[in-house]
Order: C-alpha cells, then sequence, then structure tokens
C-alpha cells in the first residue's frame, strides 16, 4: 500500500535471453557459463544479486516425487534461508535452471562440484565459489557488472540502469504476465 520510491529498473524476458546467449558465446567459455549460471538462478530465485554467494551444495536436496531441486536460499538483507525450488524453464532453454548449472558444471573444468560429501560435515561446498567471502556488496556488484557488460557490449533490451535488482523485477513480472 506504501507508495515505491526507489523502483529497480528490470529486464525483459526477451533481453535477459539476450544476455544469457551472450554470455555464452564469449571467448572465456568458462566465464561465459559461470555468468550465465549467476543470472538464470538469481531470475529463479528473485533473489537479490549478493545471494548467491549463500548457494551451497550442502543445502541443496532433489525431490524425486515432485522433480525439482530445493535449495535453501540465503537472505542476507534479513538473515533467515528459506526453501526455495527451482523447477525447469519449458519456453526457452536458455533460461532453464538445469541446463545453465549443468552447462557451468561441466565446463567449469573442476571449479565447482556438485557435491557435498558426508565425511566432511564442517565444510560447505559453494555453488558459486568465486562469489563467497566478497565485501559487502560485493557479490552483487560483480552480479551487476555481468548486466552491465551485456549492455556495453550491445545485448539488445538491455537498458542503462539496470542492475542484480533488476532481475527481481524480471521475474516478477515474468510471473504476473505470463500465466505458465
Amino acid at each position: 500500500g506504501e507508495s515505491v520510491t526507489k523502483k529497480a529498473i528490470g529486464l525483459s524476458r526477451k533481453a535477459l535471453t539476450n544476455c544469457v546467449l551472450w554470455l555464452m558465446q564469449q571467448d572465456d567459455e568458462v566465464l561465459g557459463y559461470e555468468e550465465r549460471c549467476i543470472l538464470v538462478t538469481l531470475y529463479h530465485a528473485v533473489g537479490r544479486g549478493g545471494e548467491v554467494s549463500t548457494s551451497a551444495w550442502n543445502n541443496a536436496e532433489w525431490n524425486v516425487d515432485h522433480e525439482f531441486l530445493s535449495l535453501k536460499w540465503g537472505e542476507v538483507k534479513n538473515g533467515q534461508q528459506p526453501e526455495m525450488t527451482f523447477h525447469p524453464d519449458t519456453k526457452e532453454w536458455m533460461l532453464d535452471i538445469f541446463h545453465a548449472l549443468a552447462c557451468y558444471l561441466i565446463a567449469g573444468h573442476g571449479k565447482s562440484k556438485a557435491s557435498a560429501s558426508p565425511a566432511a560435515n564442517d565444510s560447505i561446498y559453494w555453488m558459486f565459489p568465486s562469489y563467497v567471502d566478497m565485501v559487502k556488496g560485493g557479490a552483487a556488484t560483480k552480479a551487476s557488472r555481468i548486466i552491465a557488460k551485456c549492455r556495453d557490449n550491445g545485448v539488445e533490451g538491455v537498458v542503462k540502469g539496470v542492475n542484480s535488482h533488476g532481475i527481481r523485477v524480471t521475474a516478477t513480472d515474468d510471473m504476473t504476465f505470463h500465466h505458465l
């Protein structure tokens, strides 16, 4: 009921698709797959840019009965860790979370491992290790730089002022306007 004073600028679903396609065509394929996975994960989690830094394989579980990935999503702003479920994107494979995770893990050449060994209970297996232990706001800034790089390289639909927080707008608009 309150008026919005500072609304994040979002991307259209098409612009996000254009971004992740461009990211996968970069010369540095490992970086491209990681950056695509970051944006797609934020989109599916409707997450804040820095929240990918709290994602750990230890907190992930595949639900066999309902066929979705469940992850305790760390909300940095309020200190909570609610369960987030991830489902396939049946309209656009470039935005499919499972395809993005698979490409990231396969192309990462061992940089990130999708395992949570019960023998190492005190170890944390970060999903995105290069986004962990950054200064406050660093992971969100790094995620925002991915979008800025897309815009600066002429990716269609990426307007000035969009940052990682804008992906939340993209996801909520998509949920609002697309019944599937």
